[in-house]
């Protein structure tokens, strides 16, 4: 035997190689091979069989060897009878001794009856707990055949009967009278042994005689055991209903004739073990219900090849594959795409290691759709066990599918690094606060328009020691109206305010602000963000223009006469002397349509008296572009006086393109006063002249008064031309002396189009002077 064991196949067994048996089962195999006294071990849940030379003859040859099997496979008959006595031993730790137990041996080649006593006794494994029992026999045939009489061996059986951890009942004749009974079975329907014996055993139990009776009297009528396993009973017991279930042997008693008389039954309570049982596979149905319901992809693999035993709806959509298609195939067979992806090689850790592997996010490949495609999962690789502290047998598998997660992670990512590109290059400078005010990113424009580094701000009473000031007062800007703390306190989105900051620099610049609150989907403030513009350049650009305005003010409003700059939907620009000249207070009053003041101010032809058409008037021809001098009678808006003015208007061009106008009114009434008396003089020069010479002769001496009449009248009209001329030439002068005035000194400040203006003006003054 020891050479069968050494060469027997240990790892078709649940035990495995033998340099990883316990250490306390190697130590009773060796010892077990050299004793010369029949002994056997029965070792693990399975009962697996040991046994020496010295236990040979007592097995049939045709089946010896029967090395490593399961005990009940070799004696399945007596199994039931051994099996509780097993239990017990291995359950209390106290041995059982079965005395001259009758046996079948094989000895020199014959069948021969011996009687043996055995041993059981419990062997512990490495960590102290029951591991098996050690079976010893002892031959005592030789006593038995002897020194024991029938009643003797009566005793020893009812003693037997009487002590047995199974339940025994020994029943007589038809009637099914009680000979013999334990307390074990006793108990089990609720009776003592008294209120048995003798008594007809269905008279006593009648609810279980239909279903018990013809097993007995099957067992009688073929002489062959009957073995009934978890039988379901239920009895009336004195304190209520008894139920549960049975092991049971019906076991036939033959008389010395061959006859059957009696039956004797053993009755096994397994009660606990089957509702154990039970409610293991509530749960096991409960957990499959589970996997099969869960959102999680679930599988189970074992073996070498990892062979699928389970695998849930969810892992079989994870992989695109029915579990049908999945399961009783190897992992790589059915799932070829994932060669090559560390998968099976991590499986194969986790079995060999025992060490679970757990990782979240694992990119893997797999077939979907008929395309190979990538997807994310979170997988736990457990060590599976199908017995508590077993052998690890295969992996137990669970897979999330974080697919949607990741790539919105990914594309969220992806957008992060864009807005990030955005806010760094957006010509503006960026500003984000949380709802308490803390400053959580500023932009490098904003760095740029506040002249120093990022500064964080806690919250917002910290924002009292930004130097921000209203542009107009040049107050410190209050708190409550920072815009940033007007989004974050009452939600509003704030545009366009202006203000003055004092920039890290020492430089005083200006920006414009303007914020907005962030809300996330249940209507919480998530940020406030505030963009700020610099618009100090303007700022400058607009003090720039008031000065240079205000520069050209002052010119215009030295000019003696009206000047007007617009189009022919009105003017935008006017000094004081136009308004008097025309009766106007406001200059507002002056931008209307120049038709519309045409007709105001009645604009004629200064002789005629004729209205003139407004595209014939100067400054509508002016904008198309001519250079026009155009006498006109109007009357004052206030005083109804008329008189007569000098429109000399010219185009501005800018581009090459007419843009505007400008038109310097000169008030001539008294020049042409002076030219219509000079008219009227000469007229009736001419009149007496031909007066005179009609009456030359009759009237010489009046021709001596007449002449020096005439001598008088040239006299006064040299004086009044001289006058005139004089009176005409001072403001002209004077618009010539201040416009070269201003080319010298103001040049710059008026900048190009000013200039521009102020050089026609010299040259309309030049061409006025020739024409005096």
């Amino acid at each position: 035997m020891g050479t069968l064991t050494r060469q027997h196949d240990w790892v078709s067994t649940s035990l495995g190689l033998p340099n990883q048996w316990p250490y306390s089962l190697r130590v009773s195999v060796s010892n077990l091979l050299r004793a010369n006294l029949p002994m056997l071990v029965l070792w693990g849940e399975d009962h697996v069989l040991f046994y020496n030379d010295a236990v040979i003859p007592g097995l049939d040859p045709e089946r010896h060897p029967v090395l490593g099997q399961p005990v009940r496979e070799v004696w399945e008959q007596e199994w039931a009878i051994v099996e509780p006595v097993v239990k017990k031993v291995l359950h209390s730790g106290e041995p059982v001794s079965f005395q001259d137990i009758p046996l079948t041996i094989y000895r020199h080649g014959q069948a021969e009856k011996v009687f043996c006593t055995f041993s059981v006794s419990q062997v512990l494994n490495d960590e102290g707990a029951p591991g098996g029992v050690l079976v010893t026999c002892l031959e005592t045939t030789h006593d038995v055949l002897t020194h024991k009489s029938l009643e003797v061996s009566e005793k020893r059986f009812q003693d037997l009967v009487k002590e047995a951890a199974v339940g025994i009942i020994v029943l007589t004749g038809e009637e099914m009278r009680v000979d013999i009974v334990n307390e074990t079975y006793a108990q089990l329907i609720g009776r003592s042994q008294e209120e048995l014996i003798g008594k007809e055993l269905f008279k006593v139990i009648p609810e279980v005689e239909a279903y018990f009776r013809p097993n007995i009297d099957l067992v009688k009528r073929t002489g062959k055991p009957l073995y009934l396993f978890e039988t379901p009973y239920s009895v009336q017991g004195h304190k209520g209903p008894i139920e549960g279930y049975l092991n049971l042997v019906y076991q036939p008693y033959r008389e010395s004739d061959g006859t059957i008389r009696d039956v004797i039954v053993f009755c096994n309570e397994v009660t606990e073990q089957v509702r154990a049982m039970q409610r293991n596979e509530e749960r096991q149905q409960q957990l499959l219900s589970l996997f099969e319901q869960s959102q999680v992809g679930i599988a189970i693999l074992e073996g070498e090849n990892l062979i699928f035993r389970m695998a849930n709806p969810f892992y079989g959509q994870l992989v695109d594959r029915a579990p049908e298609q999945l399961i009783g195939k190897p992992l790589l067979e059915a799932l070829p795409e994932l060669v090559g992806q560390g998968f099976n090689e991590q499986l194969q850790k986790v079995i060999t290691t025992g060490v679970p592997f757990v990782s979240n996010e694992v990119a893997a490949q797999v077939v979907r759709n008929n395309q190979l495609q990538t997807i994310y999962v979170n997988i736990t690789f457990q060590p599976h066990r199908r017995v508590e502290n077993g052998p690890i047998v295969g992996v137990f598998v669970v897979a999330t599918d974080v697919t949607q997660q990741v790539k919105a992670r990914q594309a969220l990512h992806a957008e992060q690094i864009q807005l990030n590109t955005i806010l760094r290059e957006v010509p503006v400078g960026i500003l984000i606060a949380n709802p308490n005010g803390e400053l959580i990113y500023g932009n490098p424009q904003v760095e740029q328009i506040f002249r120093h580094p990022f500064r964080v701000s806690k919250d917002i009473e910290a924002y009292k020691n930004w130097a921000l000031f209203d542009p107009l007062t040049g107050d410190p800007f209050p708190l409550d109206a920072m815009p940033m703390v007007r989004t974050l306190l009452h939600g509003e989105t704030v545009v366009g305010v202006e203000m003055k900051l004092k920039r890290g620099d020492g430089t005083w610049g200006y920006a414009s602000v303007n914020t907005v609150p962030v809300y996330d989907d249940q209507g919480q403030l998530l940020l406030g963000v505030a963009a700020f513009i610099d618009i100090t350049a303007r700022k400058q650009a607009e003090e720039a223009l008031r000065l240079s305005e205000s520069r050209l003010r002052a010119v215009l409003e030295s000019i003696s006469d009206g000047l007007y700059i617009g189009g022919l939907e009105g003017i935008t620009l006017v000094n004081q002397a136009a308004l008097d000249q025309l009766g106007f207070t406001t200059a507002a009053e002056l931008n209307r349509h120049i038709g519309t003041l045409a007709e105001e101010i009645q604009t004629r032809d200064w002789q005629t008296g004729e209205f003139i058409p407004v595209e014939r008037q100067a400054f509508a021809r002016a904008m198309g572009g001519e250079h026009v001098v155009q006498d006109v009678r109007v009357r004052h808006r206030l005083s109804g006086e008329e008189r007569v003015v000098r429109c000399a208007a010219s185009p501005v061009v800018v581009e090459g393109k007419v843009v505007a106008a400008v038109a310097i009114n000169s008030d001539v009434t008294s020049q042409r006063q002076a030219e219509e008396a000079l008219r009227q003089s000469e007229e009736r020069y001419r009149q007496l002249s031909k007066e005179l010479e009609n009456r030359v002769q009759a009237r010489t001496q009046e021709l001596q008064i007449a002449n020096l009449d005439l001598t008088r009248s040239n006299a006064n009209l040299k004086q009044f031309a001289y006058v005139a001329s004089h009176d005409l030439q001072e403001p002209l002068r004077k618009i010539q002396s201040f416009s070269t005035l201003l080319q010298k000194k103001y040049s710059t400040e008026l900048g190009p189009q000013g200039f521009d203006l102020l050089s026609r003006i010299v040259k309309a003054g030049e061409r006025m002077s020739t024409l005096i």
